[in-house]
């Protein structure tokens, strides 16, 4: 029996469970499909891997049964195109702050392998897919993920306008990032933003609300308040 794709599992309020790998060495695959991970993270925003690398990677972790999520290095539509094509089955864009952005990411995850124009007067709702077309197009894209990072207080006070956007299917967000936003120092990170995550956790809740992952570091964090 097919087991269920991450996205489906996301779509059915489970809680999925992943790791950051930042080696390229041929035993890791074997080693998280033993732990049971749902999904690796993979960093092409911070750590040096080159296409190839990339692609092989993915191809690996897809054969033992395990997601691969690709953090792109900017917020760029074909960036996320080209991981896809290497064998990326989640895409991460960092550092998103508008609708804007968000609809261009889920342009290239959701709409593949629309572009250009044809693409923008979809997105934007100009104009409306035949019946088969958005059968062919959903079907393409039927497992992908669309992942917003969100990382910084402006987003944070866009929230409700950048989950609303079809075809997001989770944010991402990290501890670190919202002190350094606000310059604090980083001995002891004091994350000051509770009510807003309990708030991304309550719009969580709603229908069709993307889900979180969160990212953790072994760290002294704490919150206040």
């Amino acid at each position: 029996m097919n087991q269920p794709s991450l996205r489906q599992k996301l779509q059915q309020g489970k809680n999925v469970y992943g790791s950051c790998i930042t080696s390229t060495a041929p035993m890791w695959p074997k080693v998280i499909q033993q732990t049971g991970l749902d999904f690796v993270f993979l960093d092409t925003e911070h750590i040096p891997l080159d296409r190839a690398e990339l692609a092989r990677l993915c191809q690996q972790f897809r054969a033992y049964g395990i997601t691969p999520i690709v953090r792109i290095p900017s917020p760029d539509p074909f960036r996320a195109c080209q991981v896809i094509d290497g064998g990326a089955i989640g895409v991460v864009a960092p550092y998103l702050e508008s609708v804007e952005q968000i609809q261009e990411l889920v342009g290239a995850t959701k709409f593949r392998p629309l572009k250009g124009e044809r693409l923008a007067v979809y997105l934007t709702g100009q104009e409306e897919m035949s019946a088969e077309m958005k059968a062919y197009i959903d079907n393409f894209n039927a497992n992908t993920i669309c992942i917003a990072n969100i990382e910084s207080v402006p987003a944070l006070n866009r929230l409700d306008d950048l989950l609303s956007v079809p075809g997001l299917d989770a944010v991402f967000i990290g501890p670190m990032t919202y002190p350094l936003v606000w310059a604090y120092p980083s001995n002891t990170i004091t994350l000051i933003l509770k009510p807003q995550f309990e708030a991304l956790f309550t719009k969580r809740g709603r229908k069709d609300s993307p889900l979180a992952f969160i990212f953790r570091w072994s760290r002294n964090v704490r919150f206040s308040g």
